[in-house]
C-alpha cells in the first residue's frame, strides 16, 4: 500500500511522502498468511487517520512489518479461546534499500474463539489513537526529509544519466522521488520540468513516425484511422505538435477522412500550465516506479 504523508511542522509543511506498505507475508514472519492482508490493512487505516493517504504499489519508502508470537494458550470454555501474545516490529525504510529510517516494537494481546479472531483482536491496537504509532510516523517523517536533503543530488545525477539515455520515464522517475519539503526541491522541480519536455519530445517523434508508417501502409481510410489515433496521443507542447497537424492535415487532403479526434486543451496561464505539466511528469514517474519489480524490500531483521 502506497502513503501519502501530509505533514506538520516548518521541515514537513506542504510536503509529500509515498511509502508502501510491504505485506509481513514477503518478510520472515511468523504471522499466518491469512492474517497479513488483515494487519497491511489496519497499518494503512491506522496511518490515515494520522493524515495519511493510503494507494497501492509505489512509494519513495516502504513500510513493513514482523510479527513473532512470544506465547499462545488456550483459555478453558465453554466456548474455548485462544490468547496470542505477539510482538510487530515496524520498519521505514528508503525504497532503494540500504537505509532503515525507524524501527518500532509494539507489544500486542488478542483473545478469540479461534487464532485468527485472536489476531484480529490483537491488531485492534495499532489505529490512529495509538500515540506510539503516530510518534513513530513522525520520527520515520523528519529522518527521511534528512536523508533527501543529504542525497538528493545523488538521485538527480540518476536522473540525468538516465536523459541522457532517453530512459526519460526512469529520469522522472528519480527527479519525481524528492520531495517538496526538500532543500533541493527547486532544483528537482526544474529538472522535472527538462525531462518532461524531453518526454514529450521524444515520445511525439515515435508517435509521428508510427504514424507516417501506418499511412504509408496503408493509404487509405482505414490507414487515415490509424494514423489519426497515434496523432492524437501526441502532446501539444511537444516539439513536433506543428509537424504532426501539417500530416493530419495532409492525410485528410489525399483521403478525405476527418481528423474528429478531440483537440487537446492549450492553457494560456502558464502557471496552470507549469502545474499540470509536474502533475503529468510525477504519474509518467510513478507509472515507471509501479512497473519496477521492487527487490529492495527486504530488510536484514535483527
Amino acid at each position: 500500500m502506497l502513503l501519502m504523508v501530509a505533514g506538520s511542522g516548518s521541515a514537513a509543511d506542504n510536503c509529500e511522502l509515498f511509502i508502501q506498505v510491504v505485506p509481513p507475508a514477503e518478510n520472515p514472519s511468523d504471522l499466518p498468511f491469512d492474517v497479513s492482508e488483515l494487519l497491511t490493512n489496519r497499518l494503512v487505516r491506522a496511518v490515515s487517520s494520522d493524515g495519511v493517504v493510503a494507494s497501492p504499489d509505489y512509494g519513495q519508502l516502504y513500510l513493513t512489518a514482523r510479527c513473532a508470537d512470544v506465547y499462545k494458550s488456550t483459555l478453558a470454555g465453554p466456548p474455548a479461546q485462544t490468547v496470542v501474545n505477539a510482538e510487530l516490529t515496524l520498519a521505514v525504510a528508503y525504497i532503494g534499500g540500504g537505509t532503515v529510517f525507524a524501527t518500532k516494537t509494539f507489544d500486542l494481546r488478542g483473545v478469540g474463539t479461534s487464532e485468527q479472531r485472536a489476531y484480529i483482536n490483537a491488531l485492534q491496537q495499532l489505529s490512529g489513537r495509538n500515540s506510539a504509532l503516530a510518534s513513530f510516523i513522525a520520527d520515520a517523517k523528519l529522518k527521511t526529509i534528512a536523508y533527501f536533503n543529504r542525497n538528493y543530488k545523488s538521485l538527480l545525477l540518476k536522473a540525468q544519466r538516465a536523459a541522457s539515455m532517453r530512459d526519460y520515464e526512469q529520469a522522472l522517475y528519480y527527479s519525481t522521488l524528492i520531495p517538496e519539503c526538500c532543500v533541493g526541491f527547486a532544483e528537482a522541480e526544474a529538472a522535472t520540468q527538462k525531462y518532461y519536455q524531453g518526454y514529450i519530445d521524444y515520445t511525439g517523434t515515435m508517435l509521428l513516425n508510427q504514424a507516417k508508417a501506418a499511412f504509408a501502409t496503408s493509404p487509405n481510410a482505414a490507414g487515415a484511422a490509424e494514423a489519426y489515433a497515434l496523432l492524437a496521443q501526441i502532446d501539444p507542447q511537444s516539439a513536433v505538435y506543428k509537424a504532426s497537424e501539417s500530416f493530419a492535415a495532409e492525410v485528410k487532403k489525399q483521403t478525405k477522412a476527418e481528423y474528429d479526434f478531440e483537440v487537446h486543451q492549450k492553457y494560456e496561464d502558464s502557471m496552470a500550465l507549469e502545474r499540470q505539466r509536474l502533475s503529468a511528469a510525477r504519474d509518467v514517474g510513478v507509472a515507471y516506479g509501479r512497473g519496477q519489480k521492487n527487490t529492495t524490500t527486504n530488510i536484514l531483521w535483527k
